[in-house]
Formats: C-alpha cells, structure tokens, sequence
C-alpha cells in the first residue's frame, strides 16, 4: 500500500445577484404594506369631538404614497401635495407640515427620514351654526440612496389624513368667527 494522495476538488461558489427589477419590486412591496398600515391606523383615529355633535357634515380619510427616483428638486414634492390637497381649503395646514419637512430634508443630507403625527381642532362660528373641525395627520418622508457604481436615490413621502367637519350644539355667540380666528396667534 502506497501513500494515497488526498486531492481536494475546489469548492464551486455560487454567487446569487440579485437583479435591479427584483429589488424595485420588494422595495415597491415595502412600500405598499407601509401604506397599508398607513391606511388602517388612520382608520382608528376616533374623533376629538365627543360631545356637543350634533351631526357630521363631512370627513374625509386617506393615505397616499409618492415615490420619487432621482429627485433634484425638493420643491416638485411641494407642487405635487399642493395640486393634490390644494383644491381642500381644510387641507391647508397639511400643504404646510408637509413642505416644512421636505424642506427640513433639504436642508441636511445626513437625515434620511422623518414621521410626525399630528392633530388640529378648530371651533368657530360660521353664520349661525358652530363647526367643530378636526384633522389627524401623519406625513413620512423618506429618502434612500442604493447602489455603489451607479448611485440612485429614492425619494419616498406617504401622508395619512382623516379630516371632519362637525355642526355642534353650542351657542354660537360664544366662539369666534373667521376675522377673530385670523387675529389668534400662539
């Protein structure tokens, strides 16, 4: 019997890379279920108002995603929420918050992403009848950038809102109107 010689195939390394289109659709089914949950967490938002309802006149809820892919000018994000709530006057402070923080992320390069959750009521007197107004927002901004060779950056905002309109059961010489509204400052 000899001496054997032990010979040692290589070893076969198997390198999986994932392509560009199956990132974008797990990044797309990220983003979805984000939304989704958006969705159903502005769906349990209970009124501010418990007492003094007299009936609802209006509520509007929702949650929208924007995705943007190169984005050079932080300003298009502001056009885009102000064409999409700007024809609701109640939606105004929303066009607000939400250019404040894209601009906040203008500001910084190191910040990547910001959530707030925010409530407004209002109670003024309209005419002879007084509203009670409420609005429960949330507004994620998120950027990302991907790749080492060719770099890409993902700009993400998704905006929750759940705005009502109430006419309360209160005397409307007791609240204010829109000129006394105007002149409130905090």
């Amino acid at each position: 019997m000899g001496s054997s010689s032990s010979k040692q195939t290589p070893k076969e390394i198997v390198k999986v890379v994932e392509s560009d289109e199956s990132k974008r659709i797990r990044l797309i089914g990220r983003l979805e279920n984000q939304l989704e949950e958006l969705k159903q967490e502005v769906i349990t938002v209970e009124s501010a108002f418990r007492s003094n309802v007299h009936h609802t006149v209006c509520q509007e809820q929702d949650a929208l995603l924007m995705r943007y892919s190169q984005l050079t000018d932080k300003e298009q994000i502001t056009r885009d929420i102000q064409g999409i709530f700007g024809g609701f006057p109640i939606m105004g402070f929303l066009v607000e918050t939400a250019t404040k923080l894209v601009s906040t992320m203008t500001s910084s390069d190191d910040l990547k992403e910001i959530l707030r959750w925010q409530e407004r009521i209002m109670v003024k007197r309209v005419g002879d009848k007084v509203y009670g107004i409420e609005a429960h927002y949330k507004v994620k901004v998120l950027e990302e950038s991907k790749g080492t060779v060719f770099k890409t950056k993902d700009t993400v905002v998704l905006i929750a809102y759940k705005c009502i309109a109430h006419v309360m059961d209160l005397d409307p010489a007791e609240f204010p109107d829109d000129d006394e509204h105007k002149q409130l400052t905090f």
